[in-house]
């Protein structure tokens, strides 16, 4: 039985080679065997290969691994060609492609998508200025978790900047204004501004204490304001 089971694991030939060094692998990685062990395995199958052809010319297993052994030999003299010409094109089109890198011009540029532009733009700014500016956001949850509104407040020494309140609730949005100016006293902060769009409501700001203190006429209608409150 074990010479027959010899014989069959022989006339496997490089099969063989391959089950019995995966089992081996396999065992290896089960018992925590190390890298060291692994490199071993794999070396000695390879040696196994050269060293089956010292066997007696007789041997079952050394005609199988030569057979093999020759197979791949021409499979890859036959691949070869198609390998070395696609690695030529490779390496060419790499080399034009470098060569052919678009100049880029100096000069202004358009950005349409600008929140990581503008995001690294507060950045330098803040730390050009030597101390950077608090940003926090307000926001107003109803008793369902929902959120009902919220507000944008920008503390930068004494003065806290508002802006983006969202809320269709009259109280929400008063709530949300508190809010934001009780946070930018904590921060040190002793005046209050906000610059109200065209389609923003006035009335909220008003009712908080805010006053005009500046207002631009874009014409058709449009004008943009800018309150303050001091002090906040």
């Amino acid at each position: 039985m074990l010479s027959g089971l010899i014989d069959t694991a022989a006339a496997g030939g490089l099969l063989t080679v391959f089950v019995v060094t995966g089992l081996a692998l396999a065992y290896a990685r089960v018992f925590n065997a190390g890298r060291r062990v692994m490199i071993g395995i794999v070396t000695v199958a390879l040696l196994s290969l050269p060293a089956s052809q010292l066997l007696p010319a007789s041997s079952l297993f050394r005609q199988q691994i030569a057979q093999s052994l020759n197979g791949l030999l021409w499979s890859a003299l036959a691949i070869a060609p198609f390998a070395l010409y696609g690695f030529f094109i490779l390496r060419l089109r790499r080399r034009t492609g470098a060569d052919e890198q678009p100049q880029v011009a100096a000069g202004v540029r358009l950005i349409e998508e600008d929140t990581a532009l503008f995001a690294d733009g507060e950045a330098r700014r803040d730390a050009g200025r030597g101390a950077p500016a608090d940003v926090v956001s307000l926001l107003y949850r109803g008793a369902d978790g929902a959120a009902l509104g919220a507000v944008r407040l920008r503390c930068a020494g004494d003065l806290a900047t508002l802006c983006g309140l969202w809320a269709d609730a009259p109280d929400v949005q008063a709530e949300l204004i508190d809010g934001a100016l009780i946070e930018a006293r904590d921060r040190g902060a002793r005046t209050g501004a906000v610059d109200l769009e065209p389609w923003e409501d006035l009335a909220p700001w008003q009712e908080a204490g805010f006053i005009e203190a500046g207002r631009i006429d874009g014409g058709k209608g449009t004008v943009r304001l800018t309150l303050v409150r001091d002090p906040i």
